[in-house]
């Protein structure tokens, strides 16, 4: 499989490259800090990316000790780290957490820091609610999600389409036949966008696609 090669190969560039941050060696505590946590950031994203949620889950519990004795010196590292724990939760269906490592993105750190992640953040936070089966928290974020992504300069066509989605369609999914119809039609025309090489970028923030096809 062309996609398993390839991110066999990200991880074995990854595993180098920590291995490089890991052999640095600094007297300043600064460097050291940004080191720690870039190594552990990508391991974490790699681990994520092959699936291997045991693994993943390991260098998570390594960060979350780890934050408590040394805060992240930058902003951007803490957004990302604080994401991609958040996306290891959803995949553990831990949706309680995953939330907790969210709100530390949308209600503590400033909008302009990563903005893509602030962006993702917001959606992945909609799927939560409808995943904990609060539709109500669905239907109240949704505008304020819709704002916060409106100011972006561009909106990528993915993002339109789950908006459009949560917004007109997630209220009316009373029973399973229509929540398949809905979610199959949902992933086809994700699918479509993610054709084009921008719109395919969306995919390395969060597997649409492989979400969409756990719920059909």
């Amino acid at each position: 499989n062309a996609l398993i090669n390839r991110r066999l190969f990200q991880y074995e560039e990854v595993i180098h490259i920590v291995e490089k941050l890991n052999a640095i060696d600094t007297s300043s505590d600064t460097l050291k800090n940004k080191i720690i946590y870039a190594a552990f950031s990508n391991e974490l994203v790699i681990r994520i990316n092959l699936v291997q949620i045991d693994a993943a889950e390991k260098i998570a519990d390594r960060i979350i000790e780890s934050l408590e004795k040394n805060k992240i010196v930058d902003k951007a590292d803490e957004v990302t780290i604080y994401y991609n724990i958040s996306v290891l939760k959803f995949l553990k269906e831990n949706y309680k957490e995953a939330n907790y490592w969210l709100g530390k993105i949308i209600n503590e750190l400033a909008l302009d820091v990563r903005s893509d992640f602030q962006s993702f953040a917001r959606i992945l936070r909609l799927i939560i609610h409808y995943e904990m089966g609060k539709i109500d928290l669905v239907e109240y974020s949704i505008k304020s999600t819709y704002r916060f992504l409106s100011k972006k300069n561009m909106l990528y066509k993915t993002e339109k389409i789950l908006l459009n989605f949560i917004r007109t369609k997630v209220q009316r999914l009373n029973n399973s036949a229509s929540t398949h119809s809905a979610f199959k039609q949902l992933k086809m025309e994700i699918t479509e966008a993610a054709e084009d090489i921008k719109e395919s970028a969306v995919l390395n923030y969060f597997d649409f696609i492989s979400w969409l096809e756990s719920k059909i």
